[in-house]
């Protein structure tokens, strides 16, 4: 998918909807079922959200 997105600010309005199935299989993104339990068991679990510790930052940076 970074490729597909590399290829749409490249060609900026000469692109339309890409149709990624498509693609050559090596530039097809892969599937990942980021809400299978399994694999969510592995995720790091962050408190506070690292949405939350980034906008602190900023904030402390702008002083």
């Amino acid at each position: 998918m970074e490729q597909v997105r590399l290829i749409r600010i490249a060609l900026g309005d000469l692109v339309g909807d890409i149709d990624v199935s498509k693609f050559p299989q090596r530039l097809q993104p892969r599937r990942i079922d980021v809400y299978d339990e399994a694999r969510l068991a592995y995720l790091p679990k962050l408190d506070p959200p690292l949405s939350a510790t980034i906008i602190e930052e900023r904030e402390e940076q702008r002083y």
